[in-house]
């Protein structure tokens, strides 16, 4: 049985299945719990299938030059368990980038904003000085 974390009921981490197939649809290779059947149709592109009870997310390759195709299978619960510290840490990030931006903000109009900061030098060749470069 397979827990939220991506783990089976004995703790073992949930692993993702490889085929390798000719493009006949002879099996090359596969790796171990893989069936002997094909995942899916074997046409290149992402797929969701499931397998043992099991909702998988699939990817199938071919190679260059077709003559071979590549499965590559991860359960979900793995997939979905992996991105929540992804989202977190970006979640994080784009809070601090806000947090900056609004403490910025702040000091600038606490100071006076640019018409207290040092004055411009306005040359006269404009017809008259920007705003916040006026005395």
């Amino acid at each position: 049985m397979q827990q939220a974390s991506g783990r089976d009921a004995l703790g073992a981490v949930a692993q993702p299945l490889y085929q390798v197939w000719r493009a006949d649809g002879r099996l090359l290779y596969r790796s171990a719990g893989a069936p002997i059947e094909a995942l899916a149709p074997l046409q290149p592109g992402y797929v969701e299938t499931e397998f043992a009870g099991q909702p998988y997310r699939l990817l199938t390759v071919a190679s260059s030059n077709g003559a071979q195709l590549v499965q590559m299978a991860e359960p979900m619960q793995v997939r979905l368990s992996s991105m929540l510290p992804l989202l977190w840490v970006v979640l994080q990030s784009q809070l601090g980038v806000f947090l900056w931006h609004e403490l910025v903000i702040w000091v600038t109009v606490r100071s006076g904003g640019p018409a207290r900061w040092p004055r411009c030098r306005w040359t006269g060749s404009m017809p008259r000085p920007p705003r916040w470069c006026r005395s």
